[in-house]
């Protein structure tokens, strides 16, 4: 069991129906613990949170998969402030369909999206970053970087406008963190921190000295090189399933083409 993402006991068809049966999470949505907290969580809350998802988020990338679809509304908050990534199933479903199926997708939530998914391109690690780097934004000022009233009108400000400065929202957020919040909402990929692991170790620094190896062990933050990898049978087990791809490709054009703001 992977202590950042929310275990998948297992899935199938019944009837003609398909089912997951997860992990049971008490507690409430990352979005829920933003919006009991307008203008913005206190940092060191707000870093010990999103470190876990990098966490999480960090796993899958060094398993060779990304998420696709990151928002504080598939992350969960337990009593003790375990925070648990879930819902890989865009990630799944867009590595189980052809190349010619995914022209006229797009991948992900508005409000969340990166600039690559919101032109339609392929999601990346890099997109995984830019989606947590919202979050963060969100987590520090209690406001979204982009608001719109139509998808379409965010996909057009997540590429080509640049985001309100955070410090404009939350004067406590200091000229260096504001750095690397804005260097995670770069519009072009390269320009931003490689994988979830390594902004997560970036994060880490903001946080009390003496707490900085306690929480690197305690969330696994890795501190290898951020390479995808193979993924192992561990990560299989927990968030793949793949013997679900043609019942995902006969929902495709219904579910993973719609999108979320």
């Amino acid at each position: 069991m992977l202590p950042n993402i929310v275990t998948i006991h297992d899935f199938g068809l019944d009837k003609g129906r398909l089912f997951i049966v997860m992990e049971y999470v008490p507690g409430q949505d990352l979005k829920g613990v933003i919006k009991d907290n307008p203008g913005g969580l206190p940092l060191e809350k707000a870093t010990r949170l999103f470190v876990q998802a990098c966490a999480g988020i960090g796993y899958a990338h060094r398993a060779g998969l990304v998420h696709c679809d990151i928002k504080p509304h598939n992350m969960l908050i337990t009593p003790d402030n375990r925070l648990k990534v879930t819902d890989f199933g865009i990630a799944r479903a867009l590595a189980s369909v052809n190349p010619d199926e995914q022209t006229n997708a797009v991948w992900g939530s508005p409000s969340y999206f990166s600039p690559e998914q919101a032109a339609g391109g392929a999601p990346s690690p890099a997109s995984d970053v830019y989606s947590l780097g919202v979050v963060l934004y969100e987590l520090l000022t209690g406001e979204l970087p982009f608001i719109a009233s139509t998808p379409q009108e965010l996909a057009q400000m997540h590429r080509f406008t640049p985001p309100t400065s955070p410090r404009n929202l939350n004067p406590n957020i200091s000229p260096s963190l504001e750095k690397i919040i804005l260097k995670v909402l770069s519009k072009e990929p390269s320009a931003r921190y490689r994988t979830a692991d390594q902004l997560g170790r970036i994060l880490i620094n903001f946080t009390q000295p003496e707490k900085r190896v306690e929480m690197t062990k305690q969330f696994n933050i890795s501190t290898a090189l951020p390479q995808p990898a193979p993924t192992p049978e561990a990560v299989k087990k927990d968030i793949e399933w793949g013997t679900v791809t043609s019942s995902l490709r006969k929902y495709h054009s219904s579910s993973i083409n719609s999108v979320q703001i």
